[in-house]
Protein backbone atom coordinates (compact mmCIF):
# COMPACT_ATOMS: atom_id res chain seq x y z
CA UNK A 1 0.00 0.00 0.00
CA UNK A 2 1.29 3.43 -1.01
CA UNK A 3 1.79 5.44 2.06
CA UNK A 4 1.46 9.45 1.92
CA UNK A 5 1.57 13.04 4.24
CA UNK A 6 -1.82 14.29 3.81
CA UNK A 7 -1.78 17.96 5.49
CA UNK A 8 -5.12 18.88 7.62
CA UNK A 9 -5.63 21.04 10.06
CA UNK A 10 -7.22 19.34 13.08
CA UNK A 11 -8.06 21.16 16.31
CA UNK A 12 -5.50 21.34 19.32
CA UNK A 13 -7.68 19.89 21.41
CA UNK A 14 -8.33 16.40 19.44
CA UNK A 15 -4.54 16.22 18.74
CA UNK A 16 -4.04 16.11 22.67
CA UNK A 17 -6.77 13.93 23.37
CA UNK A 18 -5.52 11.79 20.19
CA UNK A 19 -1.71 11.32 21.61
CA UNK A 20 -3.26 10.39 25.17
CA UNK A 21 -5.46 7.85 23.74
CA UNK A 22 -2.62 6.06 21.66
CA UNK A 23 -0.12 6.21 24.95
CA UNK A 24 -2.64 4.60 27.32
CA UNK A 25 -3.55 2.10 24.22
CA UNK A 26 -0.06 1.78 23.35
CA UNK A 27 -1.27 2.38 19.63
CA UNK A 28 0.79 4.08 17.43
CA UNK A 29 -0.61 8.18 16.72
CA UNK A 30 -0.72 7.20 13.19
CA UNK A 31 -2.48 4.13 13.33
CA UNK A 32 -4.97 5.95 15.42
CA UNK A 33 -5.38 8.52 13.41
CA UNK A 34 -6.22 6.01 10.61
CA UNK A 35 -8.39 3.41 12.66
CA UNK A 36 -10.33 6.89 13.20
CA UNK A 37 -11.07 7.50 9.53
CA UNK A 38 -11.47 3.41 8.15
CA UNK A 39 -14.02 3.76 10.59
CA UNK A 40 -15.89 6.48 9.84
CA UNK A 41 -15.57 5.79 6.22
CA UNK A 42 -16.75 1.85 7.06
CA UNK A 43 -20.27 3.82 8.68
CA UNK A 44 -20.56 5.89 5.80
CA UNK A 45 -20.40 2.77 3.30
CA UNK A 46 -23.05 0.89 5.45
CA UNK A 47 -25.17 3.63 5.26
CA UNK A 48 -24.84 3.76 1.36
CA UNK A 49 -25.24 0.19 1.31
CA UNK A 50 -28.90 0.74 3.58
CA UNK A 51 -29.77 3.76 0.96
CA UNK A 52 -29.11 1.28 -1.94
CA UNK A 53 -31.42 -1.32 -0.49
CA UNK A 54 -34.32 1.08 0.69
CA UNK A 55 -34.33 2.63 -2.84
CA UNK A 56 -34.60 -0.82 -4.22
CA UNK A 57 -37.20 -1.74 -1.39
CA UNK A 58 -39.42 1.19 -2.54
CA UNK A 59 -39.19 1.40 -6.20
CA UNK A 60 -39.54 -2.91 -6.36
CA UNK A 61 -35.76 -3.54 -7.58
CA UNK A 62 -35.13 -6.90 -6.79
CA UNK A 63 -31.45 -8.20 -7.29
CA UNK A 64 -29.49 -11.39 -5.65
CA UNK A 65 -26.17 -11.13 -4.77
CA UNK A 66 -25.19 -13.31 -7.41
CA UNK A 67 -26.77 -11.42 -10.06
CA UNK A 68 -25.38 -8.40 -8.99
CA UNK A 69 -21.73 -9.81 -9.23
CA UNK A 70 -22.53 -11.10 -12.74
CA UNK A 71 -23.79 -7.56 -13.89
CA UNK A 72 -20.82 -5.65 -12.47
CA UNK A 73 -18.45 -8.12 -14.16
CA UNK A 74 -20.19 -7.26 -17.56
CA UNK A 75 -20.31 -3.93 -17.08
CA UNK A 76 -16.46 -3.85 -16.31
CA UNK A 77 -15.42 -6.17 -19.62
CA UNK A 78 -17.93 -3.76 -21.31
CA UNK A 79 -16.14 -0.60 -20.21
CA UNK A 80 -12.81 -2.49 -20.83
CA UNK A 81 -14.01 -3.12 -24.33
CA UNK A 82 -15.06 0.14 -25.12
CA UNK A 83 -12.06 1.41 -23.44
CA UNK A 84 -9.57 -1.15 -26.03
CA UNK A 85 -11.60 0.08 -29.13
CA UNK A 86 -11.04 3.49 -28.71
CA UNK A 87 -7.56 3.35 -28.69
Amino acid sequence: MTRRQPTVEIDESLIEAARSVALRSGVPEQELYERALRDVLVRDFAALMDEIAEYQTANGVSIGDDEARALAADEVRAARNERRNAS
